[in-house]
């Protein structure tokens, strides 16, 4: 069939080996949050991942299939906790656990639609790799690119598959610190979005998203890029706006932020600063188990999405191919929280903070080309809570199979 040709030709299927070390050491006394004194694993992933052709027609149609297996490496029952592996009902880590997820595509033109197993990367749902595997949605997702200039988006998911799950389980608020009703549930989460660019320097954004009877949320962002000198200066502005919704299972929500963060690149070098302010009676609100798209995301212990919090950061990057060596990348970020209120340690005008280093190496040729490497190191302090240092080491291998 002439429909099938695409299908199987344009099929591809990869397997990436991804091996995660973890290991946080807590400091100072037990409390009840972090009881631990320290949680250190490590696991190694294996992530085959199918992906078909379209169909030829007015409407192609696509499927997708990954399969996902954690093995442990290393773990104790003193030391859980991690996310790397699953866990058992007596707390220990498992030897081995597996996730398998399926997705039908159909494009039109511009536009597709997923439908399956899903890891969106929204402003106002973030499910990014930051364990051996990412957070699963089960639902639907449309991304439309019809209009010159505008992109537009919308999902609608009831289900969610943790990184380190093996089932689907219903969506939570998340509750850092006891910040909500933590066992607050919602029936589905649904999205719209639009992004629009204006010039090749200049792109905004407005998401607005809700989890059923539980909280709403509005996003607007606006990238705003420009030379200067002889480099190229780049500014990203955010602002989330937040309450209750419905019946408001997880209670009343207040909680508002607005930041910036702006970076000069100059031929390897990038040097950033920025600032950014949570207003309201509550911290930042998102779904359990993902990331917030503030400005303090990547950073490895510090959410800083308290009630009152007020950021500053800088950060500094320097990609080695300016000096011949490509493929080699640095990074140091420094982030001060101050003013917070945190009602479950009695603390008000809190302080926290986190330094971070990170190094990256991708080997550029020969037999294992494409391999990845990365180490990240950060050192986190807070007055309200027990200061910890991290240490995460990865490596990446994807194989071709076809």
């Amino acid at each position: 069939m002439p429909a099938s040709g695409d299908f199987l030709a344009d099929s591809k299927a990869t397997l990436t080996l991804r091996n995660f070390y973890m290991d946080r050491d807590y400091k100072g006394d037990a409390t009840r949050f972090q009881s631990q004194s320290r949680q250190a694993e490590w696991a190694q992933g294996f992530i085959l991942n199918v992906q078909s052709g379209y169909t030829e027609g007015p409407v192609g149609f696509a499927v997708g299939l990954t399969s996902k297996t954690g093995v442990k490496l290393d773990s104790s029952p003193d030391r859980v906790g991690t996310g790397l592996l699953a866990y058992g009902p007596d707390g220990k880590a498992e030897s081995s656990y597996s996730q398998f997820d399926f997705v039908l595509k159909a494009r039109a033109a511009q536009t597709e639609l997923a439908v399956g197993g899903l890891t969106p990367m929204v402003p106002i749902l973030v499910s990014p790799t930051v364990r051996l595997f990412p957070p699963v949605f089960r639902g639907a997702q449309m991304k439309s690119g019809e209009f010159r200039d505008l992109t537009l988006h919308a999902g609608y998911f009831d289900r969610i598959e943790e990184r380190n799950s093996t089932n689907f389980e219903a969506l939570r608020i998340a509750s850092p610190w006891g910040r909500f009703e933590s066992s607050a549930e919602g029936s589905h989460f649904a999205f719209v979005g639009a992004d629009y660019r204006w010039t090749p320097g200049l792109v905004t954004n407005h998401y607005f998203g809700y989890l059923d009877d539980v909280y709403k949320q509005h996003y607007l962002g606006v990238q705003f890029s420009h030379a200067l000198g002889p480099g190229k200066l780049q500014h990203d502005f955010r602002y989330f706006s937040s309450s209750e919704q419905g019946e408001a299972r997880a209670g009343d929500i207040d909680n508002r932020y607005a930041g910036f963060f702006s970076t000069y690149k100059y031929k390897g070098h990038a040097f950033g600063a920025g600032y950014y302010r949570i207003f309201g009676e509550h911290g930042f609100v998102g779904i359990n188990a993902t990331f917030t798209h503030t400005h303090s995301q990547g950073l490895l212990d510090g959410e800083m999405g308290n009630p009152d919090e007020r950021v500053w950061q800088v950060r500094y990057d320097y990609d080695f191919a300016a000096s011949g060596l490509p493929g080699l990348l640095a990074t140091f970020r420094y982030a001060d929280g101050s003013h917070i209120n945190m009602p479950a340690f009695s603390a008000s005008r809190a302080h926290e903070s986190e330094r971070y280093l990170e190094l990256s190496y991708v080997i550029q040729s020969g037999p294992l080309k494409d391999m990845a490497f990365r180490v990240r190191q950060a050192d986190y302090q807070s007055s309200y809570s027990r200061d910890v240092n991290e240490l995460r080491i990865n490596m990446d291998y994807t194989i071709a199979i076809w």
